[in-house]
């Protein structure tokens, strides 16, 4: 039987939205963000191997010069951008997003990218 056709299907779906609402409203409120239930921000990293991390980590850079990166709500990465997604992640987890996202920009660079691995 389609979960569709399941008459608790849409509560289900119902309290599972209203979890994700408050826990999105627990997050803005531990970044010092407004609450709005109405609006939820999203940021997608694209793929395309180490030329997509380095424009990610550049429009990262560009964001975060705007104390804009607090607002963002859901993170979406593919390929390239999973790994400065991640590397933001990791970042945020431990409370070091901006100096890690300074850091890429010494990395990428193409002078010390050797230096980086040796």
């Amino acid at each position: 039987m389609p979960a569709q056709s399941d008459p608790t299907f849409g509560a289900a779906i119902e309290r599972v939205m209203a979890d994700e609402v408050a826990t999105i409203e627990a997050q803005r409120k531990n970044r010092g963000v407004a609450a709005n239930p109405a609006r939820r921000v999203r940021l997608a990293l694209t793929g395309g191997g180490i030329r997509s991390a380095s424009f990610c980590a550049g429009v990262l850079q560009a964001v975060e010069r705007k104390k804009r990166l607090v607002d963002f709500d859901y993170l979406s990465t593919v390929s390239g951008g999973g790994y400065i997604g991640a590397t933001l992640r990791a970042g945020a987890i431990v409370g070091r997003r901006l100096a890690l996202v300074k850091q890429l920009s010494i990395v990428l660079r193409a002078d010390t990218w050797r230096g980086t691995w040796e």
